[in-house]
């Protein structure tokens, strides 16, 4: 038998000093007992809603970090498949999506700022907002310069010579459309479409006079990542003229001049700092511009031997099982799949390596 509570039993001894009936003592007795226990059975409610919420406010948290938990990328690397779509973070807590076909070059990532080249495809990024460290986007000498938002960037290149886009998803972004140029401030909800310019022959930028100023208005915009002009072939040469000139070739679309630029880094200068992404970036051109597969997978292994970080490394090993897969070299293939999945179990590329040299 439940015990009465203390308030129910004084009630009841009050009530049995009257004339009142058993039956009424009992009908009391019961009605008193249900007003005592319905209260704490509504404070019981109120805490089980209270848990329910904080419950599930825990698994948003959860989720939400899972979510955004992210492999983070280093300086060199690249970022971008042509089988699928990638995701990456960077080191201040951003984040990027490239979509399928798309690829992302991380140029620079450190304290005081972070820079990144978009080489082809779309793009989308979710930048922490921290006034002192600027996000620095590049698009074919297209600068987006921001410091916390939400924003795209796409290049079109199905109306020759090709146009940029730019959309702002949430935040603020300053668009420059060349060097030197006032820049265009984009809001929320805002877009802006850069037309490039066209491609001047492979050949135009060495017969240029030696006295040709860098700063000139037909120079491709380059401020951005330091990039300069093509050298002209009167000017003196090292490693950094060349890596420069072939950033600006490429990113002006000439692709040849681009090639023919790390090509001479790597045959003149192959102990040189810059040795190792010259030559990722040199396989990457003869693989997806030229379709020189063979070519390209030499490139590759002399990226992997020379990488000045697991990043190019990684990429550079990846492309590789990229090049032998499409020459159907399987047990090449399978090979340097089995050396990738080894070594880089959760790189960003393992999931389409994984699916390689099947066919």
């Amino acid at each position: 038998m439940v015990e009465q509570p203390h308030r129910v039993r004084r009630a009841l001894g009050a009530m049995r000093e009257d004339v009142w009936s058993e039956l009424q003592d009992r009908r009391i007795r019961d009605r008193l007992h249900e007003g005592v226990a319905r209260p704490a059975v509504r404070v019981s409610r109120r805490w089980l809603w209270a848990l329910a919420a904080a419950t599930g406010a825990l698994c948003v948290v959860i989720a939400t970090r899972a979510h955004r938990g992210r492999p983070i990328v280093s300086e060199g690397a690249a970022i971008g498949s042509d089988a699928e779509s990638t995701t990456a973070g960077f080191s201040d807590g951003s984040e990027v999506d490239v979509e399928r076909g798309g690829h992302v070059r991380v140029v620079k990532d450190r304290q005081d700022e972070t820079r990144v080249e978009v080489l082809a495809g779309r793009a989308e990024f979710e930048v922490s907002k921290r006034p002192s460290r600027p996000f620095v986007t590049w698009v074919r000498g297209v600068e987006v310069r921001v410091i916390g938002t939400h924003f795209s960037t796409e290049i079109d290149l199905s109306r020759p010579p090709g146009v940029v886009h730019v959309r702002v998803g949430r935040g603020v972004v300053e668009v420059r459309r060349r060097s030197g140029e006032t820049a265009s401030r984009l809001s929320a909800g805002d877009a802006l479409d850069v037309a490039l310019e066209p491609v001047a022959p492979a050949g135009a930028m060495a017969a240029a006079p030696a006295a040709t100023p860098a700063s000139s208005s037909t120079a491709p915009a380059a401020s951005s990542l330091g990039a300069a002009p093509m050298v002209p072939a009167s000017a003196p040469v090292d490693a950094s003229k060349l890596f420069d000139a072939a950033r600006a070739a490429r990113a002006a679309g000439d692709v040849n001049g681009a090639a023919r630029s790390y090509s001479m880094l790597l045959k003149q200068f192959p102990g040189d700092e810059r040795a190792g992404v010259a030559a990722l970036e040199l396989g990457r051109l003869r693989m997806d511009a030229l379709h020189a597969y063979r070519s390209a997978a030499e490139a590759f292994r002399s990226a992997i031997a020379a990488a000045p970080n697991e990043g190019v490394r990684e990429d550079a090993l990846a492309r590789l099982v990229d090049a032998l897969d499409a020459m159907h070299e399987t047990d090449s293939c399978r090979k340097e799949r089995r050396h990738y999945l080894e070594r880089y179990p959760r790189g960003l590329s393992a999931s389409r390596v994984a699916h390689a040299c099947e066919r």
